[in-house]
């Protein structure tokens, strides 16, 4: 088995196991965060840090916002910036659950 071939074993293992995901916050039934690990590097400034994690907002106002991080510690730590920034315009602080939710990062203080 060569490199290729043994990292999409990986990530398609890890997808389907939810393991690719960092922190996910339903923030009502139509607001959804998600911050994952994506797999490859998707810098595209030549010399810039790699920027393996992302963040995306599905539904709401910030439909299709995304960021990108180089490691792990901020990519969780912003992610939870982002929930508390979208929290505090959203009239209802409940969270729903995601789909993963052992990997809920709900310590959004």
């Amino acid at each position: 088995m060569d490199d290729e071939e043994a990292w999409y074993k990986w990530i398609s293992k890890a997808t389907d196991s939810g393991k690719r995901i960092i922190a996910c916050n339903r923030l009502d039934e139509d607001l959804l965060v998600v911050t994952m690990f994506i797999g490859i590097d998707v810098q595209v400034h030549e010399g810039g840090f790699p920027l393996l994690f992302e963040t995306t907002i599905n539904g709401g106002n910030f439909d299709g916002y995304q960021k990108r991080f180089s490691t792990y510690d901020q990519a969780e730590a912003e992610h939870a910036k982002i929930v508390k920034a979208l929290l505090r315009n959203l009239r209802s602080v409940e969270l729903f659950p995601c789909r993963f939710e052992q990997r809920i990062n709900q310590n959004i203080n």
